[in-house]
């Protein structure tokens, strides 16, 4: 995860090491922008409106408050030794005292959001299967008013000519229609 990634980065750093230090600013940087898409949504990925998952990240016990904390923490113990502030010393313990945490935090929304998935793809299937059936009745129907209409020409005989070809594009299309919505059930199943 990005935060274990942050974390090793910023102790190399504070090593010397200045290629972590940069390599765990880009890191941070994704992280922040990660942490306000799922927070507070985007135009891309608007927030759900499940209340478990604002509750998660904007609840009593939220998720939001404590990597907020950890950001300004990671921010804290980034800056270059020569720009070392009354924080910045004890930033960095701090940080990775926060690694399992935070860790901890977002394998819990991780896991708020898989489950949320797997609700949402269900009922998207269902959704599905409730619409693939109605087709399947609709072109029930529409068959059996294409053999009614078949018989109602055929009664009417010269002057139903028309009035059967008619019924045998109706036909046609009903058997397309019940044919798509079969392949539609298989790829559902």
């Amino acid at each position: 995860m990005l935060s274990q990634r942050i974390i090793l980065h910023a102790v190399l750093a504070s090593q010397g090491d200045e290629g972590a230090r940069q390599t765990a600013h880009d890191a941070l940087a994704l992280f922040e922008r990660s942490h306000e898409t799922l927070s507070r949504g985007s135009p891309e990925l608007p927030m759900p409106a499940d209340r478990r998952l604002v509750d998660a990240f904007h609840g009593p016990q939220g998720a939001d408050t404590p990597i907020r904390e950890f950001i300004g923490l990671a921010h804290r113990a980034l800056q270059p030794a020569g720009r070392l502030g009354p924080h910045t010393v004890p930033a960095l313990p701090r940080l990775t005292a926060q690694a399992t945490p935070v860790l901890n935090l977002l394998q819990r929304l991780t896991q708020l959001y898989e489950t949320l998935a797997l609700e949402s793809a269900k009922t998207r299937r269902r959704q599905s299967a409730d619409l693939i059936d109605r087709i399947q009745r609709v072109a029930r129907e529409a068959r059996i008013v294409t053999f009614n209409a078949r018989v109602g020409a055929a009664r009417a005989g010269a002057v139903g000519r028309e009035f059967a070809a008619v019924a045998d594009i109706l036909a046609r299309i009903t058997e397309e229609v019940e044919h798509l919505a079969k392949q539609a059930g298989q790829m559902n199943a």
